[in-house]
């Protein structure tokens, strides 16, 4: 399958555009190659202006329909999106040829739009205006508009506007820089191991060694620069790591939790990349490393994953095997910034994908336009297919194997802890303690094994709801989504159940007063029900 796909310069939010939503930013910069004004949500005025695009804005005309065009969506497209979809609500009136009431109204020719067989808006040819349905809702609609928007241009012979302001291009000195967030599993004696049992992120995000939001899995952020620059700060951090947790190590496995690689692309202000380099980038880079991911990130990391930065962007797709292995880690950081670069230089790019190798590009390509090495080209694609998870980060990046202790080798505990829902990392600590104490205070019998869950409750339960009653600080609630508890100590099992409300599981919301009724609650739940078996 052969694709070309021209680059063009950086652009910033005119002022001339009304958002009604965050999600109009997304396509913006392609719009504006053809409409002067975008709306979303907004109100089209009687002036009806031309060169103007409305996405779910409220227009009333007296239509004369010459012509319809019917817009098929792909196939992966056309299987999620039906007649009932966001994508088609619309505010677009027609208004009846003998009511007066609404003055002088709009009355041009139109021709209708159709999508998949649903009306889905209309295109004023004599004025370059177009109003559509809720194109621009959400990011699943913003995933239609991708694939729909090129046989729209197409189909409605869409010409872009001449002398076109620049000033809003956003000036790219000395090219992008780039950064990267990635996740790895914490390992801790040959088991993957909660990352917040270990790592206490007081303020996340802020630590170079981390949390992701979660909790669960340890997160690098490396300063930005080059992709040689980044690498070596990877690696630093690494060995900060292994350092600082010597008994401890990470893989990129994600099968028990999802892990990112999500590569941040910095031009100085904060942008939404088109649909055509979110295209570059999916072919090169996420398509090729999607089956990579493991497990448990299942439903994130899609094709397209974006999200608008104050520093420019972030691509989420990669999984964080890309950098299990520094020189994948490199290459992919290196594809990212020459296919920026090039983009925003206006080049074009022309390739082929290779339908025998999973529709990747082959490595001439990655040479031609992501500035690889015949060497590191093939590297790249030969680890593509020949991909094993790295069992141990420490050895990929070329680090002493970690510690493990005859102490901590033989040392188990028959409470084990789990937290769904989510969590800030500051209140995984404090539960943390609560159990440690419970450990400690040796209540629950060593042949017994117990199992404590903490998980959330919904916002519409309240502030002090709970699954337990923690005097003064929560209520018991009837029906929580799960029982007290599960098991049986006959099996030699048990799991406790505790469901705290979700001002409970922000950051800074558990007081050491708190936790201490939280820890002398479960305490007296767990000796009651031993003494009642």
């Amino acid at each position: 399958m052969k694709k070309v796909i021209t680059g063009q310069k950086p652009t910033r939010q005119s002022s001339g555009h009304r958002m009604g939503e965050e999600y109009l930013d997304a396509v913006i910069s392609e719009l504006t190659k053809y409409f002067s004004v975008c709306y979303s949500h907004g109100a089209i005025t009687s002036s009806h202006p031309k060169n103007t695009f409305g996405a779910y804005s409220e227009v009333y005309m007296k239509p004369t329909i010459v012509s319809s065009i019917n817009i098929t969506t792909d196939p992966d497209i056309r299987n999620t999106l039906n007649k009932d979809s966001v994508f088609f609500e619309h505010q677009i009136h027609y208004v009846k040829l003998d009511d007066n009431r609404y003055g002088n109204v709009y009355s041009p020719n139109i021709i209708e739009i159709m999508v998949d067989g649903i009306y889905a808006g209309v295109y004023v040819p004599e004025d370059n205006n177009l109003f559509c349905s809720d194109w621009t809702h959400s990011m699943y609609c913003i995933n239609v508009f991708h694939d729909i928007w090129p046989k729209i241009i197409k189909a409605l012979d869409l010409k872009p506007l001449e002398n076109k302001d620049t000033s809003n291009v956003i000036p790219i000195s000395g090219g992008v820089l780039i950064g990267a967030d990635p996740e790895f599993e914490l390992i801790r004696n040959g088991k993957i191991v909660e990352a917040s049992d270990l790592i206490y992120d007081d303020d996340e995000r802020s630590n170079p060694i981390g949390l992701d939001g979660s909790g669960d899995q340890v997160e690098i952020r490396p300063k930005p620069g080059s992709p040689r620059k980044v690498i070596k700060n990877i690696r630093t951090l690494i060995k900060e790591f292994s350092d600082e947790y010597k008994n401890c190590d990470l893989t990129d496995s994600g099968d028990m939790y999802p892990l990112g690689g999500h590569i941040h692309v910095g031009i100085g202000e904060k942008y939404y990349p088109p649909s055509s380099l979110i295209t570059l980038l999916d072919d090169f880079i996420g398509r090729p490393t999607t089956n990579l991911s493991g497990e448990a990130r299942d439903g994130y990391g899609d094709l397209g994953d974006v999200r608008a930065q104050p520093h420019g962007f972030e691509y989420r797709t990669p999984p964080a095997s890309i950098f299990g292995n520094p020189m994948v880690a490199y290459c992919s950081l290196e594809a990212t910034r020459n296919l920026c670069n090039k983009f925003f230089n206006e080049e074009t790019f022309e390739y082929v994908l290779d339908s025998e190798r999973d529709g990747i590009p082959y490595a001439q390509d990655y040479v031609k336009y992501c500035g690889l090495t015949e060497k590191q080209a093939n590297y790249f694609v030969d680890f593509l297919y020949n991909y094993v998870p790295a069992k141990s980060i420490r050895a990929s990046w070329k680090l002493p194997p970690a510690e493990v202790t005859e102490e901590e080798e033989n040392t188990s505990s028959n409470v084990t802890v789990e937290f769904r829902d989510r969590w800030a990392s500051s209140a995984r600590h404090e539960m943390n303690l609560v159990v440690e104490q419970i450990v400690n205070s040796h209540i629950v019998p060593s042949d017994i094994e117990l199992h404590m869950v903490f998980y959330g409750l919904n916002r519409n339960r309240g502030n002090n709801a709970s699954s337990i009653t923690a005097i003064p600080f929560l209520v018991a609630i009837e029906s929580p989504p799960y029982p007290l508890w599960r098991g049986s100590y006959e099996d030699g099992d048990r799991t406790l159940y505790i469901g705290l409300p979700q001002c409970r599981r922000t950051e800074n919301s558990i007081t050491e007063t708190f936790r201490y009724f939280i820890q002398n609650s479960l305490i007296n739940i767990i000796s009651e029900d031993i003494r009642c078996v």
